[in-house]
């Protein structure tokens, strides 16, 4: 059982590691992407063909390429503080920043990844930004329980979308999952092919997303379904071998830790004096790619 304020503390130390490595892959993507290709800016700004001309002046100049260096480092240095704690500042900042940066590509870079970088840091606004107004303990305790519904919903409509699809009540779906172009295709005598297998690993998988409300019982319950979480994600990264997949492990898994953290907790006296905040066939797949 944990206080409040080592649960403030974790949240905040995860979320900071999920961020790093985030950024860390902008960079990487940045230098291993050259001045030609559909990813260049001067492609992509089209999306703002419809904003006035200051505004898209303002994302040309943060999207050359040294601006966006320069922003991508900075935000490293914000991220690391959050080992340190957050802060009103900090978490407007990083905010701001992730907005940007989904502008840059889009709208989405990893989308399941981006909805919960969004969700982690409108919550440590959330804690930070009411604190003064709620009190810390209350405006942190609103914070974390916004994040956990978050993360059960997230799980639980995974789970829902596929229940109503006929393809992966018979398995078939699953098997085009990991036989498509991106994650496949899987090798012709692949036990992921054999019916009763993906059938049970199907059926599985969606009576598990289903059950996520579940971790609100007990803290103790929360703790096997969030370890049967990453033995998922982990199955899900080795499988996918690709990328997104590696988002997924690294960040997407974030959702079943933030519900370890929050059911059950002994109130904390000391949170204000020992951490001040200062310091988704295709459409059902598609429709659960949020938890996947």
């Amino acid at each position: 059982m944990i206080t409040l304020s080592e649960a403030v503390r974790l949240f905040e130390c995860i979320g900071a590691i999920s961020l790093l490595i985030q950024t860390i892959e902008f960079l990487s993507l940045s230098a291993q992407t050259g001045r030609e290709g559909v990813w260049t800016w001067s492609v992509q700004r089209k999306d703002l063909a419809h904003a006035n001309p200051v505004t898209q002046k303002i994302f040309d100049v943060l999207f050359e390429d040294g601006v966006l260096r320069g922003h991508l480092w900075l935000r490293l240095l914000l991220i690391s503080s959050l080992f340190l704690g957050s802060s009103s500042g900090t978490s407007v900042l990083i905010f701001t920043s992730t907005v940007i940066l989904l502008v840059r590509w889009r709208g989405a870079f990893n989308g399941g990844s981006d909805f919960m970088t969004l969700v982690f840091l409108t919550s440590l606004m959330i804690g930070n930004l009411a604190a003064p107004f709620l009190g810390t303990e209350t405006a942190w305790t609103v914070a974390l329980w916004y994040v956990c519904v978050q993360s059960l919903t997230s799980y639980l409509l995974s789970g829902a979308s596929k229940l109503l699809a006929g393809r992966w009540r018979d398995g078939q779906a699953l098997t085009y999952f990991l036989d498509g172009g991106i994650h496949g295709p899987l090798r012709a005598g692949s036990i992921y092919r054999n019916p009763r297998v993906a059938i049970g690993c199907s059926w599985a998988f969606m009576v598990w997303e289903c059950t996520a409300p579940l971790v609100l019982i007990s803290q103790q319950l929360a703790s096997i379904w969030c370890a049967i979480a990453v033995a998922f994600h982990t199955c899900d990264r080795l499988l996918c071998r690709r990328a997104d997949a590696d988002v997924t492990v690294t960040k997407g898994d974030q959702r079943m830790r933030w519900m370890l953290l929050v059911p059950h907790r002994r109130r904390s006296r000391s949170l204000v004096t020992a951490r001040a905040p200062a310091a988704t066939t295709r459409a059902a797949t598609t429709a659960s790619r949020r938890a996947d």
